[in-house]
């Protein structure tokens, strides 16, 4: 069985041994760990103490690295319809002794598509069309 002591040990030697940790930290409100930082650190995080992830569900935990662009104001990622779960010592704890991400998540239902990225990707679309067209009419007409 590990100890709590386990977990904030490995926590400060894989993002850094100046921070002080306690049982309830959340590792992306409290240290500021997100993205794909986060996703790095849960992997090393699983090899470690071998732990399943295949329960973990990102979007109640962190941010993503991507920015969100005009789909994100206009659409809500994942991460806005859901109440933040922070990732604390503990909850690592749990899972470790378990062997797998030990967090009951409450009901939620997420749209069948991101409009978010969709969104982006129509916008970025259009840009390189509206460009292709600008620099075709400037050099080629």
């Amino acid at each position: 069985m590990y100890k709590i002591e386990d977990i904030i040990l490995f926590i400060n030697k894989e993002i850094s041994p100046s921070i002080k940790v306690h049982a309830d930290t959340d590792l992306e409100e409290d240290i500021r760990i997100t993205g794909d930082d986060i996703s790095d650190f849960l992997e090393k995080y699983s090899l470690e103490f071998n732990v399943n992830m295949k329960n973990y569900l990102w979007y109640f935990h962190q941010h993503e690295e991507a920015y969100r662009g005009i789909g994100g104001l206009l659409f809500k990622t994942p991460k806005d319809r859901v109440k933040h779960i922070g990732i604390t010592p503990k909850i690592l704890l749990e899972s470790a002794n378990e062997g797998y991400w030990n967090v009951n998540y409450p009901d939620h239902k997420l749209p069948k598509f991101r409009y978010d990225v969709i969104t982006n990707c129509i916008i970025a679309i259009v840009t390189v069309i509206f460009l292709g067209i600008i620099i075709y009419k400037k050099y080629c007409m």
